[in-house]
């Protein structure tokens, strides 16, 4: 299709929900994009007038809606309930105005629409006589009582019975209000009076006009023009959702809302082969929002998943892509569609996984690799894309594929000896013979010299020259517990400067390792019984799930995919609510409650009432000092200042000596508390759309912000309120 026509973000959403209708049979093709744009879309031919079709604007169920997306958008559609092209051209401009105080103009606009008596009551009030109404009706009426637009502000001032502006002067006065300068409003003020003073206008008629109508725009004058133009592209989506099946259109606006669909275009590009890395914040908070808005996002099935997201119109669900999964690019999405389908998991891991393909590294190199990981394969499962084919819980199928890819040992041997020791499951008994090991281990880690007649012999020189009194130990140990078994000048010596030599390499008796073996003898031979084996299997094991296994099903959505399925839930939706004073962020107003006042460098300052969110981190804007978070019931974008910011997501480290190139090293002691997937307990106020953390020294809190380290069954949170310490 031509990707030139429609480039905006609301039009390529437009352009993607007619592609995905078209491959899907829900329009017809008419030989290009514009002219079947023109066949289902073009303002001609839409729908502008079913009243079925506006209530789905009304009741809040079109996401993105065109220029009423944001919070004031959302509030002016709830309360104007537009039914037509007029009320939503109004809706349009009204919202966007504003006064210093009292009354709203989009609150006098509903009010007046609901029952446009008391436009004619406020009139009256203000003192307007019955022909100053009329002329007022001729010009207001239709938007019921409200001059929303430059281009109403112009004619009612061009009335021969208002002030008689020309084209001229009513043009200055738009533009002098467009463009907010104080200046040319100033004249245009004094302009307006004079010539309606001159026309013999009443001054009341004239005062009306301006505090009550030409006012309201001062802050933000709209024109008409963009207005109807907006409204013709809202209801060309209102026409998507209504006249064929929603789920499109919602994954239409995900694609774009993510920037999935600019991922693909940068990776289907000729130009620039590069790919572009995934931005997983973006995908976390795009699908948080619809999720907020009742739209279901399903698990990628492995056998039906695409590399974006992919509606499914039979169970009205969009269906999540593998390109979104932590650790899955492009070219491992393409071949796992191109080896579909498969029959389980382990025959994915046939397929994909034990076979390799022959990869050129950065360094020029090449390496054989497999076409898909066993970590990529640990996220897919995470993500749940296995969850249908293999019929049982992911957790279960996640713990079966790690013992595919670790399956127990049979027999253990003398090179586990030390990781037994170090799982503690030796017997009091087997503690000598470990001694006898460990010796022989350090024996292995000295400088060694080569005998002047046997190839396989080698002498290892008992001299620690970091520790003396280890040589020393050394020599004792030997001396009592191996030289009675062995023959000095053949099985060990004594250099010219006095270090003791043990030969290693040979088993004839009398040897050290012919004593060597006798002695732990009884350790070998324990390690081979299968009460060992089976507990070394299921110590090792254990390890293994420790660290692919952390955390709930919530959890492992979140780290593969960035969100929580409607299955799973939010790893936070069970917290103890009540006990750490939770709130939704949703219910609290959007101006903070004043509770009392407090001074600071002798100004008075309003104190308000703290609250509490708790939530998911998904993104972080350095620049901006912000923080998105995904609470159990929806995005919230948390607002620091510029300090407190840096000192939560720094990370903190200390120094640790020098490397080899003479370059300071570091430890990390503690990543900063913005990476993606923490939990956060928050404190402080709603501001408008967004949270800003905050406390008080007489608080009750005393903690703007808590990482959440722990929640515990019966809801109570574990919780960290200071960063580490470097020392």
């Amino acid at each position: 299709m031509d990707n030139t026509f429609l480039n905006t973000k609301t039009e390529s959403m437009i352009q993607l929900t007619m592609e995905m209708l078209v491959k899907n049979g829900k329009m017809e093709w008419q030989g290009s994009l514009r002219k079947t744009y023109n066949k289902y879309l073009h303002p001609d031919v839409i729908d502008k007038t079913s009243k079925e079709m506006w209530n789905i604007l009304c009741n809040g169920q079109l996401l993105s809606a065109f220029q009423f997306e944001s919070s004031v958008g959302e509030q002016a559609i709830k309360l104007i309930q537009p039914q037509n092209q007029i009320d939503a051209s109004n809706g349009n401009t009204v919202m966007r105005l504003m006064v210093d105080s009292g009354e709203q103009p989009l609150e006098k606009f509903v009010r007046y629409k609901n029952d446009i008596q008391e436009w004619y009551d406020d009139m009256k009030k203000f003192g307007l006589k019955e022909e100053h109404i009329n002329i007022l009706k001729k010009h207001l009426l239709q938007d019921y009582g409200v001059c929303s637009s430059q281009e109403r502000m112009m004619l009612i001032t061009m009335d021969k019975n208002v002030t008689g502006f020309g084209v001229i002067e009513s043009s200055e006065l738009r533009k002098g209000v467009a463009k907010k300068k104080e200046e040319d409003i100033a004249k245009a003020k004094k302009k307006y009076f004079e010539f309606g003073e001159k026309l013999g206008t009443s001054k009341i008629l004239l005062q009306y006009i301006w505090d009550e109508q030409i006012s309201m725009q001062l802050g933000y004058s709209f024109s008409i023009l963009h207005a109807i133009a907006y409204t013709i592209i809202l209801i060309q989506q209102l026409n998507l959702v209504f006249y064929y099946p929603p789920i499109y259109w919602n994954t239409a606006v995900l694609l774009v809302e993510s920037g999935a669909i600019e991922r693909e275009t940068v990776e289907d590009s000729d130009i620039d082969a590069k790919e572009r890395t995934t931005n997983y914040g973006e995908i976390a908070k795009a699908i948080g929002k619809l999720q907020s808005k009742g739209v279901k996002i399903s698990l990628p099935y492995i056998n039906k998943a695409e590399q974006g997201f992919l509606p499914n119109e039979e169970n009205n669900e969009i269906v999540f892509g593998f390109k979104g999964i932590m650790k899955i690019n492009n070219e491992t999405s393409k071949t796992i569609l191109e080896n579909r389908p498969y029959e389980n998991l382990e025959d994915f891991h046939k397929r994909l996984v034990l076979v390799k393909r022959e990869v050129e590294l950065k360094t020029g190199k090449t390496q054989m690799k497999s076409l898909v990981t066993e970590s990529q394969t640990i996220m897919l499962i995470k993500a749940g894309a296995f969850d249908k084919i293999e019929n049982k819980p992911r957790k279960e199928v996640l713990e079966d594929y790690l013992k595919l890819l670790n399956p127990p040992k049979t027999k253990l041997n003398s090179r586990d000896i030390a990781k037994i020791a170090e799982m503690g499951i030796l017997t009091n008994e087997l503690k000598e013979e470990l001694r006898y090991y460990n010796f022989r281990e350090y024996l292995l880690s000295m400088s060694k010299i080569p005998d002047e007649d046997s190839k396989t012999i080698l002498w290892y020189k008992i001299n620690d020259e970091t520790n003396e009194d280890n040589t020393e130990y050394s020599n004792n140990f030997f001396m009592e517990h191996f030289s009675n078994d062995m023959e000095e000048n053949k099985d060990y010596k004594y250099d010219e400067e006095g270090y003791l030599l043990i030969a290693l390499g040979t088993k004839r008796k009398g040897s050290f390792d012919s004593v060597y073996n006798d002695k732990i003898s009884k350790l070998t031979k324990w390690i081979n019984t299968q009460e060992c084996i089976d507990t070394y299997n299921n110590i090792v094991f254990e390890s293994i799930k420790l660290n692919n296994m952390k955390g709930n099903i919530s959890a492992w959505e979140m780290e593969s995919m960035s969100f929580y399925s409607e299955k799973a839930g939010h790893e936070l939706a069970h917290v103890d609510r009540e006990r750490y004073g939770i709130v939704d962020f949703n219910s609290l107003s959007e101006e903070p409650e004043v509770v009392g006042f407090t001074k600071y460098k002798g100004l008075q300052y309003p104190k308000f009432k703290l609250e509490r969110i708790v939530g998911t981190v998904l993104d972080r804007d350095k620049t901006k000092h912000s923080v998105t978070i995904l609470t159990p019931e929806g995005v919230v974008v948390l607002k620091f200042y510029s300090g407190q910011f840096s000192f939560y997501d720094k990370t903190i480290s200390k120094d640790n000596g020098i490397d080899e190139k003479g370059n300071l090293k570091k430890i990390i002691l503690e990543n900063g508390w913005f990476q993606r997937g923490n939990l956060v307990l928050v404190t402080g106020i709603r501001k408008g759309d967004t949270f800003k953390p905050k406390r008080y020294a007489n608080s009750i809190y005393q903690h703007a912000l808590s990482l959440i380290t722990e929640i515990k069954e019966n809801g109570e949170l574990i919780l960290q309120n200071d960063r580490v310490q470097a020392v």
